[in-house]
Order: C-alpha cells, then sequence, then structure tokens
C-alpha cells in the first residue's frame, strides 16, 4: 500500500522542471480546503471554461474545492513541463479523460486526477497511461444494493463476510479499484463495474482478473492500493504490468507544505 507523504513545494522549487523517467510513477497529494485569498489568487490561473464550471456551483464549498483542485493540477504540471500554469491546454478523450494538448506533448506526460471531500491526489507519469481514484470512507446508503449492483459474487462475499463497520470501507476498496483501472483506458464508470473482476490480494500486477471485453483488446494494469490519510481509500493504475518506482509529492493550495 502507498502512502501518500512526500515532498514539498519547497524540495520541487530548487529546479527549473521536475524530471520524471520511464519507470516512474509520481503521486501528489492535494489539500483541497484553503482559505479564501488562496482560493481567489489560484481562481486566476483557471481558463474560461474552468471559470465558467465555477460560477455554475450552488455550494461554494464545492467551487472553492474545485478551483484549487483544478488550478494546482495547472501548477505542478507546469512544474514538469517548465511553463506558465495558466497557459496550459487540454483536450479530452472520447469519453471525457483529460489530456494536454498536442503542443505539450514534447515531454509525453500523462495524468489522471481524482477527488473526494477535502482532498485531491494527481498521478503523473511518463508514456503509460494512468487512473487514479479515492473515496472518503463513509457510511453508504443502500450497501447491500450498490455491493450487488457493482460487484461480481466473490467480491460480494468479500465485503458481505467482513465485519459489519468495515463493510463500506471494503466496497470502496473495490470501487476504487475497479475506476482506477477504468480511468487508466479512458472509459470511466461508462462500463459497468460488474464486468470487471478485482482479486485484491494478487500482486499489483495481477489484480485484474477479468474485465469481460468492456475493451476491444485485453489490456493489462499495474494496480497499487492508496493510503492517502486517515478516513480515505484508493487506488493507483498504469497500463501495463512494468512495476513502477513510485514517489509521493504534497502540495498545498500553491504554498509550502509545514
Amino acid at each position: 500500500m502507498i502512502r501518500l507523504r512526500g515532498q514539498s513545494k519547497s524540495d520541487i522549487q530548487r529546479r527549473a522542471s521536475w524530471l520524471i523517467e520511464d519507470d516512474q510513477l509520481h503521486l501528489w497529494r492535494i489539500g483541497l480546503d484553503e482559505p479564501a485569498d488562496v482560493v481567489d489568487g489560484l481562481y486566476k490561473l483557471l481558463n474560461e471554461e474552468e471559470q465558467e464550471r465555477v460560477a455554475g456551483f450552488l455550494v461554494d464549498q464545492q467551487a472553492s474545492r474545485f478551483t484549487v483542485c483544478r488550478a494546482t493540477v495547472r501548477q505542478i504540471l507546469s512544474s514538469y513541463l517548465g511553463c506558465d500554469p495558466q497557459k496550459i491546454e487540454f483536450e479530452k478523450g472520447e469519453f471525457g479523460k483529460p489530456h494536454l494538448r498536442a503542443k505539450w506533448r514534447k515531454q509525453p506526460l500523462k495524468f489522471n486526477i481524482t477527488h473526494s471531500a477535502d482532498l485531491g491526489v494527481l498521478a503523473i507519469t511518463k508514456n503509460c497511461e494512468v487512473g487514479v481514484d479515492v473515496e472518503r470512507i463513509r457510511t453508504i446508503r443502500g450497501l447491500p444494493r450498490m455491493v450487488e449492483r457493482c460487484l461480481v459474487r466473490t467480491e460480494q462475499d468479500d465485503v458481505m463476510n467482513s465485519d459489519v463497520n468495515h463493510r463500506g470501507r471494503e466496497f470502496l476498496r473495490f470501487w476504487t479499484h475497479k475506476e482506477a483501472y477504468l480511468k487508466t483506458y479512458g472509459v470511466g464508470i461508462r462500463q459497468p463495474m460488474d464486468k470487471v473482476t478485482i482479486d485484491l490480494a494478487a500482486p499489483p500486477s495481477q489484480r485484474v482478473v477479468n474485465h469481460s471485453d468492456v475493451f476491444p483488446d485485453e489490456t493489462k494494469a499495474y494496480i497499487s492500493e492508496v493510503w492517502p490519510g486517515d478516513d480515505y481509500v484508493g487506488a493507483v493504475s498504469v497500463a501495463g504490468t512494468t512495476e513502477f518506482a513510485i514517489e509521493t509529492f504534497s502540495w498545498v493550495g500553491g504554498r509550502e507544505h509545514a
């Protein structure tokens, strides 16, 4: 399991750009609850479409967290690309997965972002597609129905045979593994969760037992469990079966992490 503790922004500032090797996976832990003055500064980094999305939120906290998440992704990627965060341009794949526009692919970065409650996690690789998902552990209404709808029989048994107080957590462990895997290949939860079978006890390169032809070709993934912090579970998935050297970092509202 990967614990998301790492170097702070001050460590990154010592280099003109952040380097990543072909066999490395970088995970960034992002705190999303920031003071209003920090949020206001980060808002200026967003493009017009992102600012329009901020205006569409009915809850101030959701707007603030979205702002911090999107602006921080720009800041972090700019550290790798050596450019102004505001100038980075994105495009979406067929099912909505964001990518860098072609003009920014001189350094072939792949990335994926996830957020839940007050926490975001950004995963970055070089060349290999990546997917990441985190969820805050919580009481899940209609848990038996969710388990039946999203998990295969063996997974259902694992969840429902666990301690009653831990069933929500065990369900979310399967959920995050499946979503990270589906996000790796850009399909997200548009594919039924119960079409993917996960073995949480297997080595990272063998955790996908079956994907029921949800992809046109056989696909492989190296999936590791992520421990983002208290009351969270998560997983990160990289295309292929190669073991990656994983480094973890923290970025808090564009400020040095205490």
